[in-house]
């Protein structure tokens, strides 16, 4: 903890080891995993890296993006434009 509370400001990671302590309590493996496993990583920067890179890549980039929680009414509303040309078929409307 010591080494955290020196670090945090300074290094990302402790930053977020950081945050973790202050919000939450209970083992650290039980509700940070992703944390405590690269913690373990002795292959160094290079690979936790690659690997935070890939992760992100298939979670964010390669996901379809849907619109949630988004309420429509007279603040938002859902007016078609009657004039408007339908849009091509793809993989995702077929």
């Amino acid at each position: 903890m010591a080494t955290v509370s020196q670090e945090r400001t300074k290094n990302l990671y402790f930053s977020a080891i950081g945050f973790i302590y202050d919000v939450k309590k209970g083992p650290f493996w039980e509700h940070s995993p992703m944390l405590y496993d690269i913690s373990g990583v002795r292959a160094g920067w290079a690979k936790i890296n690659k690997g935070m890179i890939k992760m992100y890549m298939a979670e964010v980039l390669s996901k379809f993006p849907v619109v949630q929680h988004l309420y429509f009414g007279s603040l938002f509303s859902w007016d078609e434009d009657p004039n408007a040309v339908p849009p091509p078929p793809t993989a995702h409307t077929s």
